[in-house]
């Protein structure tokens, strides 16, 4: 993927956009429609997406400060270790209606534990 200056993703609908989070990864800007869930603000139609195209190639002395937080923000969100624990969480309030805010650590030899 290290050779993409770009990646654009047009789905309509995609619930866990994988390969998104991988261009992330690389630090490789991304252009997204709304039907992307972590699409934040986009217009979706095809003028739009060509001029935001042509922003984003325009802005290229920008790529590796975007790529960094591109990187950044798929490490404290999307990494295992933070998708494990929100997981954990789901699970456990599903479980206990009572304990609405647990914190869930991962100990150094990488289980999760809840703590209430």
């Amino acid at each position: 993927m290290y050779e993409f200056d770009l990646f654009i993703d047009t789905f309509r609908f995609k619930a866990h956009p994988i390969a998104v989070l991988e261009a992330l990864s690389y630090e490789i800007p991304c252009l997204l429609t709304p039907g992307i869930n972590i699409a934040s603000e986009v217009e979706a139609t095809p003028a739009a997406i060509a001029k935001r195209m042509q922003d984003i190639l325009a802005a290229r002395l920008e790529f590796p400060k975007r790529g960094q937080a591109a990187r950044n923000l798929v490490e404290e969100k999307y990494s295992w270790n933070q998708i494990g624990k929100q997981s954990l969480r789901e699970y456990f309030n599903l479980l206990h209606e009572n304990y609405k805010n647990i914190d869930v650590i991962v100990n150094s030899n990488s289980s999760l534990e809840v703590q209430r």
